[in-house]
Formats: C-alpha cells, sequence, structure tokens
C-alpha cells in the first residue's frame, strides 16, 4: 500500500464516525482487519513517526492546556487522539496548536486522549495473523522546542485556555 496508510485510513474513519471516537476506533477496525499484515505493520510504522514528530514541547503545553494537566503518559496518549483527528487536523496543530480549540469538547468527562487508537493495529495484526505484530527495533524521539511553565502557559494558549477554562475552576 501507499506511504499514506494512515491518514487514508484515519481520515476515512473520522469521516464515517464524526467526533466519536468509539465510533471511530471500530470503523477503523473494520478497516484495518481488511488490510494484509504488512499492510499493518505499515501502519502501525506510520502512526510511530506521526508520534515521534509530534513529540513537541508546544503540543505538550496545548495537552496541559486542553486536559488541565498532562503527564508523560497522557502526553502520548493526547498525540494518539491528535492524529486521531485526521491529517488535516494534525498538521494544523503541528503548526499552531491554538488550531485545537474547534476540536476540543465541552463536557467535563472528556479529555483530548485515545489511548485505545495506539494498538489499534496490533489488534487487527492478531486478529488476522493470529500472532502477536513483530516487534521493531525503538528508538526514543528527542523532545523538540522551546520549552514551557506551568505558570505561564495558559497565557501561551489563550484561546485553548478560553475554550478549555471550565477544566480549570
Amino acid at each position: 500500500m501507499v506511504n499514506d496508510l494512515l491518514w487514508t485510513l484515519v481520515d476515512a474513519a473520522r469521516a464515517a464516525s464524526g467526533p466519536d471516537d468509539d465510533r471511530f476506533l471500530r470503523r477503523l477496525h473494520h478497516d484495518l482487519i481488511a488490510l494484509d499484515p504488512d499492510d499493518l505493520v505499515g501502519f502501525d510504522v506510520q502512526m510511530d513517526a506521526a508520534l515521534a514528530a509530534a513529540y513537541r514541547n508546544e503540543l505538550w503545553a496545548a495537552a496541559y492546556v486542553i486536559n488541565a494537566g498532562c503527564s508523560d503518559d497522557g502526553f502520548v496518549y493526547f498525540r494518539a487522539w491528535l492524529i486521531a483527528q485526521g491529517r488535516h487536523v494534525y498538521n494544523a496543530a503541528m503548526e499552531d496548536p491554538e488550531t485545537l480549540v474547534g476540536s476540543i469538547v465541552m463536557d467535563d468527562a472528556w479529555e483530548a486522549e485515545l489511548e485505545d487508537f495506539l494498538y489499534s493495529a496490533r489488534r487487527a495484526y492478531l486478529e488476522l495473523a493470529g500472532q502477536d505484530m513483530p516487534q521493531r527495533p525503538y528508538t526514543a524521539p528527542t523532545l523538540t522546542g522551546p520549552e514551557w511553565r506551568e505558570g505561564d502557559v495558559l497565557a501561551t494558549y489563550p484561546a485553548l485556555a478560553a475554550r478549555s477554562e471550565h477544566r480549570w475552576r
């Protein structure tokens, strides 16, 4: 398959499911199990690359504002959520995290995290091949971008802070 497999499938699943993450994951699983195991590995490799590219301080600060805090694990789950929003939202946020303001749900139970998305290709692979996806060498990404301080982060992203203010009370 093409090198764009991740975005092709994510964009199709997001378009079919709207903002509902559970529907998104079900639709994506349906599409993933239609692939062959090699394509599932390719999807997983592309997801790892997108996760690594988004390992940026600016996005961590945005996740902190949106979710009213963000741990190391929470930032991994945030980046998974970001990728699951589709190529357009991901690329826009990579340029300017404030563009995520339209993706915030005004619900106290909602968080911009989607841990289950991280395992979608591996689950499909196990279902199709009857075994775990082969392990690949892992190189931890390097955090890039300007550092931020908790006391300043709300002022750094005022639109996100205004949209998320109900979480900060």
